[in-house]
């Protein structure tokens, strides 16, 4: 129950986390890009064929197969190769930064990865530049320029200033809006306080059955508290007070 518990907690902060750092603004430019558009709903891959890897990522969310098959909830990019699964960066150290020269678009990089043999945590950065004529996105060449620090690079028009809202075409998913945001967060919060509340009312107050629901007596209740709430205002809006419940305006 413990374990359920904390791995809805981090994947509830993922989620928020790649909404809230999905956008960066160039200081040289002044320039402001949003990159929620190549969210995936699972992630993408590339296939390194030299290194006989490939590499499992996302923009702004975690990755699918590197949260299931790494056993990481905090995983945004994984290297899988003959020996195994290994992460490659944490959502929650997403950093953006300019493009060399000045050019147009970002560079994304997750730090905090498996640590390699000689002591260095991987990271991997998603060098994406601005092409108007990629949509969603493409990917050209993967390159590891010190000894495991990954560069995939890609072109999307995603990833030009002020792009237009994704296509429904196939590719990158849309952003999570404010709306599916507070459903997540309300759906979450009511699991966590369902499950913590059952289990402590079980291990700790020792109650069984429909007792261990935490505040049974409120939410057994409840309809009648709702109910009187409507009438109440009903009244209010039509002047019977509480005629409802047989008494007489004065």
């Amino acid at each position: 129950m413990e374990l359920i518990i904390k791995n809805l907690f981090l994947s509830l902060v993922g989620t928020i986390n790649a909404v809230a750092n999905c956008q960066f603004k160039s200081a040289t430019s002044g320039d402001n890009y949003d990159f929620s558009s190549l969210a995936n709903s699972t992630e993408y891959s590339y296939a390194d064929i030299k290194a006989s890897a490939t590499y499992f990522f996302n923009f702004c969310k975690t990755s699918a197969t590197c949260v299931q098959q790494g056993g990481v909830t905090d995983s945004s990019a994984c290297q899988k190769n003959s020996n195994g699964l290994t992460n490659c960066g944490l959502i929650g150290t997403q950093t953006f930064t300019e493009l060399a020269g000045g050019a147009q678009g970002a560079n994304m990089t997750y730090f905090k990865g498996s640590v390699c043999g000689n002591g260095r945590p991987r990271q991997l950065s998603l060098v994406c530049s601005c092409d108007l004529t990629a949509d969603p996105i493409k990917f050209s060449k993967i390159e590891e320029p010190v000894s495991c620090m990954y560069n995939i690079y890609c072109s999307s028009k995603y990833a030009c200033p002020g792009a237009a809202a994704p296509s429904t075409g196939s590719g990158g998913g849309k952003g999570i809006g404010g709306g599916w945001i507070f459903i997540i967060v309300l759906v979450v919060c009511t699991v966590l306080y369902l499950a913590g509340g059952v289990t402590y009312n079980h291990k700790i107050r020792g109650l069984t059955g429909k007792e261990m629901i935490p505040n049974y007596a409120f939410w057994s209740d409840f309809p009648g508290l709702l109910k009187d709430g409507i009438f109440f205002i009903k009244g209010k809006i039509t002047g019977t007070g509480s005629s409802y419940r047989g008494y007489q305006q004065v």
